[in-house]
C-alpha cells in the first residue's frame, strides 16, 4: 500500500525519535510513522483533505463539517465538534468557518448562540476545541494565515484584513483588487499575498504596503514561496530569486530551477526540489550558491516529488511513492551530496 502525501509532523522534539511522528495519509487512512524507523505507531480513518496537522494535533475532516482532532503522536481523539470546516492552524489555534443551521439534532460549537446568523470565522483552542473568538466570516475567504500575533485574510473582492488572534479585534485592512489571492508567505514582521501574477508584500503591524515584484506564471502560490532570515524566496522553471523581506531588494537570483521551495533552520539553507528531475537541491542562503545536489532514485517514487517536510529537530522528509511498510525516504540535514 502507497501512502498519498505527507500531511505533516507532530509531537514535541526529541532526538531521539521516541515522542515525534510523521503523519501521512492513504486513500481510507491516516498513519503516524515514526520519522527514524519508518515503523508504524498508529492509524486512524481516513477523512475528507487536506487534513492539517498542527501543535501535535491532526485535524480530520470527517465530511458534512464534522471535525476530528487527534494526539499526533498516539492517534487517540482529543475533542471533536461538528458544524464547522477548520481552515487552518498553527500550534495552539484552530481557525474554522461555520454556518448555523437550526433544527433538531444540530450541534452548534462550542460558546455560539442560536441568534447568531451568517457565516462565521471562529477561533479554537487547539488543546480542547472551545471557542476562543468569533467574528463575521469575509465573504470566499481565501488562504487565512496565522501570522505571529494576528490573522490575515483575503476575501472574495480581495480586501485583506489583519484581526488579532487573541480576540479576533480588527486592526487593519487593505484593498488589493479582485484577483487577489491568500497569503503565499510570511515572516515575523511581514505578509506577501499574490495578487494578479505580482508578490504583494504588507507591514504585519500596520498593512502599509511595503514592495511589490511581478512573479512568473508559474511560482505563485503558497509551495512556491518560502521565508528565511530576512529573506524571501520564490522559485519556479525560471530559476529561483530571493528579496529582502522589508525592501523587496533582490538579494541574489539563481538558474536552479524546481517546483517547490522550503527551508531549513538548522543549519540555515534554501533547499529546491524539482519534480521533473528528481533531485533536490540546497543552497547557501546567504548567497543563493549551491550546498548540495541528492538524486533521488528509489523503488516507487512518483514522477514528481514532493511536497516535502522539514521535520523539527530531525530529518528532511520527501514524500509519495513508499511502501508504508518500509522507512520512507529520510535525507540528513547535513545534506551530503
Amino acid at each position: 500500500m502507497l501512502f498519498d502525501r505527507v500531511l505533516g509532523a507532530g509531537g514535541p522534539t526529541n532526538p531521539a525519535g521516541s515522542a515525534f511522528v510523521s503523519v501521512v495519509a492513504t486513500s481510507d487512512r491516516y498513519v503516524g510513522l515514526d520519522p527514524t524507523t519508518g515503523a508504524e505507531r498508529w492509524t486512524a480513518r481516513g477523512g475528507r483533505f487536506p487534513a492539517l496537522v498542527a501543535g501535535g494535533t491532526v485535524l480530520v475532516d470527517r465530511g458534512s463539517n464534522a471535525v476530528d482532532a487527534l494526539d499526533a503522536v498516539t492517534g487517540r481523539v482529543r475533542w471533536t465538534t461538528a458544524g464547522m470546516n477548520v481552515l487552518t492552524a498553527d500550534a495552539d489555534v484552530a481557525i474554522a468557518s461555520y454556518r448555523p443551521r437550526l433544527g433538531a439534532g444540530v450541534v452548534l460549537p462550542p460558546g455560539t448562540t442560536p441568534e447568531q446568523s451568517g457565516e462565521q470565522t471562529v477561533a479554537l483552542d487547539l488543546r480542547n476545541g472551545a471557542t476562543m473568538w468569533q467574528a463575521p466570516a469575509p465573504r470566499g475567504m481565501q488562504a487565512p494565515r496565522l501570522v505571529v500575533d494576528a490573522l490575515v485574510t483575503c476575501d472574495a473582492d480581495g480586501l485583506v484584513r489583519a484581526l488579532a488572534r487573541a480576540d479576533g479585534a480588527e486592526r487593519w485592512r487593505v484593498p488589493l483588487g479582485e484577483n487577489a489571492g491568500g497569503v503565499v508567505v510570511a515572516t515575523t514582521d511581514v505578509v506577501g499575498l499574490e495578487a494578479a501574477g505580482r508578490l504583494v508584500v504588507l507591514d504585519l503591524a500596520t498593512g502599509r504596503r511595503l514592495w511589490t515584484a511581478t512573479l512568473p506564471d508559474d511560482s505563485s502560490g503558497p509551495t512556491t514561496t518560502a521565508a528565511l532570515g530576512g529573506l524571501i524566496v520564490v522559485t519556479g522553471s525560471a530559476g529561483t530569486t530571493a528579496f529582502r523581506s522589508r525592501t523587496g531588494e533582490r538579494a541574489w537570483d539563481t538558474d536552479v530551477a524546481g517546483s517547490e521551495v522550503l527551508v531549513l533552520a538548522d543549519p540555515p539553507t534554501v533547499v529546491v526540489l524539482d519534480g521533473t528531475r528528481r533531485t533536490v537541491i540546497g543552497l547557501d542562503p546567504r548567497a543563493g550558491s549551491r550546498r548540495w545536489t541528492r538524486e533521488l532514485s528509489a523503488p516507487g517514487l512518483d514522477a514528481v516529488v514532493g511536497p516535502a517536510t522539514p521535520l523539527d529537530g530531525g530529518p528532511l522528509l520527501l514524500t509519495t511513492g513508499y511502501d508504508v511498510p518500509r522507512a520512507p525516504r529520510l535525507m540528513p540535514r547535513q545534506g551530503t551530496a
